[in-house]
């Protein structure tokens, strides 16, 4: 439906970044030939998080989609890439064309030969727009596949790996991540002294340190804490040699490297993601490889980051590794690079950041005294575990746990050497421990039982063992047992629902505790991972299974931490949350007039109107570059939608008004959406009149009115507008110093609200000579104007006060986005209900299906949420407010429009044309077409 072909790519994505996209999916497709096009072409525009979220920092409105590519192989779709319009961004922001990758958030599958690695996936096929309802069969034919994803990042400032390191790692863990956010959400939640949302004052942009990391994923429902294999005391300063450094410390090194590649693989086989702050320079020059076969080496440039001696702190994501045990390959996606790079273990931990002691970890360790260093320092073996918020213990071994800037102590008495996550368990074990935990009635038969499963223990070789973290509800997943010990995986499944029971009764009940499981031997280990004590991972309880194949039984030994004075809790996900009365009264639903934004065509509002009912309303986007052509214009690489609709004139608004109305034909036009975020910012008194976001909206106003007028469209009656963000100034590299840091604007709430109202009272006149009302849209975020329910009530408040706004009253409401109220920001229906300033400014409605912790895309209704009833509940709020007018308050327009932005065809726009029509607003399907 958007498909466009290579001319155009190459003209807006760049000749020269295309072919570096080209390379990257020769490899990809590894040595197989298969066809490149689908439905005449693998191109389309589509919509992308990452470049919605850049044009946020960047401070500007377009191109705010990007050109959608699909991997395809023997014919099905296996991924796709969302490609940066360098072409139009280097335009757009004013910037010397330095913009130069243009991967942004894309979905891939591993090349093929690699059957032999375990690479991380995640399900976000349907939530990028890919997909079907589940109510047509589910999704369409490529099915929802499980990929992985990768983004380059873009160099605005300082570099921005870290922030595409994080976005990689929260995309692989949609299920336990609160939000999967853009680059500049990111870098907002991840700076610790970040102005608050409404205080307003300067953010700093810049690529993060490993701590503001942990900190940012510690605030989206995730464990990561930064763990060192090796203590950071230790590590060379930056005056010491480092290959002297390796090479002089050898002895002590060596077993740091082995716990530090044994954890990674504890976390890869759990599928779970691993972030690693490295040296770049160091990581390149030790080896890194695009394959095994042919052991291609990343070629990098002799540029200040990658030449010998250089110190440059980056971040790449670990997100496979070989499925034997003691394979030392791993594989990284680099987001300066590429996906999928092959390096050994050793590599990983020699490359290690290079930062300041002091300043890195003092915040994060308040009570230690504060270490002061002259020098920084590099720091080998340094990795961010991505694991579910409930896990504490993590994958290294007690002894050498670091947690910011001081080493966690063993408390006095303690066996370090004892059972424990990756510690050893070979002829260090010692039989008092069994003796302390021994049964008072053990039997002579339990004893000889035992005695095999201690010599077991102490014949097992460390290399043998991947710990796994689970849940114990999910026991009986296979990937624990490796092919090597299929009778035993036969033995343990034999039991699983008994040893589950067991399990389950030292948790009080709880089935999803997450747990490590080791295998040693023919033991396996069962590891509380969610306990602390005292400050610090503790295990509390530890459980082991011996299986004897003597007497074909499974032995239990519970081996609880006696030193602990914590009971263990159950509990579950965190609790039952807090949702209030969500039951919306019902309204006359059938009232609604089912419509829909012609924005599903980026080709302009003609093709979007082929096929379409003429039972369905429109609402106009306006407009696409192509609906531009109709009355002439500039160049489109020159100049931005909304600068173009703001310069449009008399003439050729009549044109645009003649050409609207001979496509919409008998359908109705309820009135425009737009995006113009422009026409939010705060501006001189001066010039506010004249800037493109105030003359767009007048525009719009000016069409609506001509259509009303001499076309008799009186069913026009509304203009949706995005509220804006609250960032401010456009990124000027001359302001980085080269600290790669550069400050940004952030607008206080307040302050944008009233920009706002004040630039909307400038075309006061214009909304009432066309008899229009404004439907301002609320765009979920931080960053945003218009953005959490606090600032609709601050606005609804404004409207009520017979003040400055005053005059605004009648003409301002708030457009019902179902997806970003009910889905994304799950604003509680009663909320609504019980403020009446918010919901009699309820004028307009949006539908459409989004992923719940991320803006991906706009999705067909029950592709993603499977679940019709929270549209449902939303539809009957709004036909409650469609049906009962308050004086005093603006009109609703009973309109509620499908929203999916650049769709991917027509399959998709016309089954959620069904869904409303008939599952929805409950209309006989067969009126549809009628």
């Amino acid at each position: 439906m958007n498909s466009i072909f290579r001319e155009i790519v190459e003209r807006e994505v760049g000749k020269e970044a295309l072919e570096g996209v080209d390379r990257l999916i020769e490899r990809l497709r590894g040595d197989d030939q298969y066809p490149e096009f689908l439905s005449g072409s693998p191109y389309r525009y589509g919509p992308s998080q990452m470049i919605r979220s850049e044009l946020e920092l960047l401070n500007v409105s377009d191109p705010r989609f990007g050109i959608r590519q699909y991997l395809v192989r023997k014919g099905n779709i296996e991924g796709m890439l969302n490609l940066r319009r360098l072409a139009l961004l280097n335009c757009r922001a004013g910037l010397p064309g330095n913009f130069d990758k243009p991967i942004a958030d894309c979905l891939l599958t591993l090349p093929p030969g690699f059957a032999d690695i375990h690479v991380l996936k995640t399900k976000l096929w349907a939530a990028n727009g890919e997909c079907l309802p589940a109510q047509s069969g589910g999704c369409a034919a490529e099915s929802e596949f499980e990929a992985t994803p990768y983004v380059q990042f873009m160099q605005i400032c300082g570099g921005m790996c870290a922030q595409a390191s994080v976005y990689m790692a929260t995309a692989l863990l949609p299920e336990h991540a609160a939000h999967i956010r853009g680059i500049s959400e990111i870098s907002y939640y991840a700076e610790k002294k970040r102005p608050q949302r409404g205080e307003g004052g300067e953010l700093g942009i810049s690529g993060l340190k490993p701590d503001q990391i942990s900190h940012y994923l510690d605030g989206e429902g995730l464990t990561g804490r930064r763990l060192f294999a090796f203590p950071p005391e230790l590590c060379p300063k930056e005056t010491e040699d480092f290959e002297e450094f390796l090479v002089r410390n050898r002895e002590i090194l060596d077993p740091a490297r082995l716990r530090f590649v044994q954890a990674l693989r504890a976390v890869v086989m759990s599928n779970f993601p691993v972030i690693l702050p490295v040296d770049l320079a160091r990581l390149y020059q030790r080896g890194v490889y695009y394959d095994e076969k042919f052991e291609r080496r990343v070629i990098l440039k002799e540029d200040g980051h990658h030449k010998p001696g250089s110190k440059s702190g980056h971040a790449v994501v670990l997100v496979g590794c070989g499925k034997k045990v003691g394979d030392d390959r791993f594989l990284i996606n680099d987001p300066g690079t590429g996906p999928f790079l092959w390096v050994s273990g050793k590599t990983l931990f020699e490359s290690g950041a290079f930062g300041s002691f002091s300043n890195e970890f003092a915040e994060s360790n308040g009570d230690a005294p504060r270490v002061v260093e002259e020098k920084p320092r590099f720091f080998p073996g340094q990795m961010i575990p991505v694991l579910p918020g409930r896990v504490t213990v993590t994958p290294l071994p007690p002894e050498t746990l670091w947690v910011g800037k001081f080493l966690l102590p063993i408390s006095e008495g303690e066996d370090p050497r004892g059972p424990g996550l990756l510690t050893l368990r070979d002829n260090d074990i010692k039989a008092s421990f069994w003796e302390k935990v021994a049964r008072k009635d053990q039997s002579d038969e339990v004893a000889r039982e035992r005695s095999q499963a201690l010599r077991s223990a102490r014949e097992w070789k460390r290399s043998e063992s991947v710990p796994r973290l689970t849940r114990l509800s999910e026991l009986p997943n296979p990937s624990f047992f490796e092919s090597s010990i299929a009778p035993m995986a036969g033995h343990f499944s034999e039991r699983v629902s008994e040893i589950q029971d067991r399990l389950r009764a030292l948790f009080g009940g709880c089935r999803d505790r997450w747990l490590w499981v080791e295998r040693t031997g023919d033991m396996l280990w069962f590891h509380d991972a969610e306990s602390r004590r005292e400050g610090r991972p503790a295990f509390p309880f530890e459980a082991a299974y011996y299986h004897s194949h003597r007497s074909k039984k499974w032995l239990e030994f519970y081996v609880p931490n006696l030193s602990s004075k914590l009971a263990i809790s159950g509990g579950g996900e965190g609790g039952e949350k807090e949702t209030g009365n969500e039951i919306a009264k019902l309204g006359p639903i059938d009232r609604l007039k089912p419509s829909m934004i012609t924005s599903v065509s980026l080709h302009g509002f003609e093709p979007a109107l082929r096929g379409w009912p003429t039972s369905l309303g429109i609402e106009f986007y306006g407009f696409m570059h192509s609906d531009f052509d109709k009355v002439g214009g500039r160049d489109e690489l020159n100049a931005a939608s909304v600068e173009r609709l703001a310069g449009l004139t008399s003439e050729q608004l009549m044109a645009l008004a003649g050409a609207i109305h001979r496509a919409a034909g008998e359908r109705p036009i309820h009135g425009f959406a737009s995006f113009i975020p422009e026409f939010a910012r705060p501006s001189d008194e001066a010039d506010a009149a004249d800037s493109p976001g105030i003359m767009a909206l007048r525009n719009l106003c000016q069409l609506a009115g001509i259509l009303k007028k001499d076309f008799g469209r009186t069913e026009v009656g509304m203009i949706e507008a995005v509220g804006g963000g609250l960032i401010s100034g456009a990124i000027d590299p001359a302001a980085d110093k080269g600290d790669g840091r550069i400050t940004k604007n952030l607008a206080k709430v307040d302050d944008a609200v009233e920009a706002i109202l004040r630039n909307l009272l400038k075309i006061r006149g214009d909304l009432e000579n066309a008899d229009l009302v404004v439907a301002l849209e609320f765009e979920p975020g931080p960053l945003y104007a218009f953005g959490d329910w606090d600032t609709l009530v601050l606005l609804a408040d404004l409207l009520e006060a017979e003040e400055e706004f005053g005059p605004l009253k009648n003409l301002v409401g708030f457009n019902l986005d179902i997806a970003h109220w009910g889905i994304i920001e799950a604003i509680p229906l009663s909320r609504v209900f019980e403020k009446p300033g918010v919901f009699n400014r309820i004028v307009h409605a949006h539908i459409s299906d989004h992923h719940p912790g991320a803006h991906f895309a706009d999705c067909a209704l029950g592709s993603v949420s499977r679940n019709l009833d929270v549209f449902r509940k939303w539809l009957n709020l709004y036909a409650v407010r469609h049906a009962a007018p308050v004086e005093g308050y603006p009109r609703c327009s009973g309109a509620v429009s499908i929203e999916i932005e650049a769709c991917r065809d027509s399959e998709i726009r016309d089954r959620s044309i069904e869904i409303l029509w008939s599952d929805l607003l409950g209309r006989p399907i067969e009126t549809l077409r009628g």
